[in-house]
């Protein structure tokens, strides 16, 4: 996992334990890949269902195959391939979205607050 994709808080399993990513979390893996030293006891947590409704949105509408999660104004839709995309009006933006912490990357962009994971 690319320690350059990750902020402070952002939610990762860390030997296979989910835990929010400290600044000492991020300088240990910066040096790690600076050393050649496995970094890989860091791994991101795939997007679901479960996962949206852990971090507090809601299902918006469900209509075969898509279902969209609402929480306040920011709308997330799956469709049949279980891909998740990020839409503002009813235009999707960016690409999809596949990890927690890049879902908790965008939510603090677009709204200014972070999205906490099983808080």
């Amino acid at each position: 996992m690319n320690y350059k994709e990750l902020r402070v808080g952002n939610h990762v399993y860390i030997d296979n334990k989910e835990t929010a990513i400290t600044a000492v979390d991020l300088l240990t893996m910066s040096q790690n890949e600076r050393f050649l030293i496995d970094k890989d006891v860091v791994t991101p947590i795939f997007l679901s269902e479960a996962v949206l409704l852990k971090v507090g949105f809601k299902v918006e509408f469900d209509i075969a195959p898509n279902r969209v999660y609402a929480l306040g104004d920011f709308l997330v839709c799956s469709n049949s391939s279980k891909t998740f995309n990020l839409y503002v009006g009813q235009s999707v933006v960016g690409k999809p979205v596949a990890y927690l912490h890049q879902l908790q990357n965008l939510f603090f962009s677009i709204t200014g607050k972070e999205l906490f994971a099983g808080e």
